[in-house]
């Protein structure tokens, strides 16, 4: 399978688990989460290293997913290869002064 498709599956996966969480089984919900936070990670993986902000986006949802599904664990290991990656989110780099420069007029 392609990065592609594991993340096509694991979207699905995700849409049937808040299905679930809406009629009232948050068990089975938590472990479709899972699978799909799985399925999610599977497409890191595979996404390639040249697209570093797409490996950014599937990387935020694993982590969503995996807290969505109350691993958090999961989420804390997740979450630190996107916090030692700055460079998969080029755009939110704030400067190391901490201020932005002033937004600039367009013509």
């Amino acid at each position: 399978m392609t990065w592609f498709e594991h993340h096509e599956r694991s979207t699905k996966l995700a849409a049937a688990a808040r299905k679930l969480l809406r009629l009232g089984d948050a068990r089975k919900a938590e472990r479709l989460y899972a699978d799909a936070a799985a399925e999610a990670e599977r497409a890191m993986a595979l996404v390639p290293a040249e697209r570093k902000v797409t490996f950014g986006v599937v990387a935020m949802l694993a982590h969503r997913l995996w807290r969505r599904a109350r691993r958090q664990g999961d989420a804390a290991r997740v979450a630190s290869v996107i916090r030692g990656s700055p460079e998969l989110f080029p755009i939110t780099i704030i400067p190391q002064g901490g201020a932005l420069p002033p937004p600039q007029k367009r013509s």
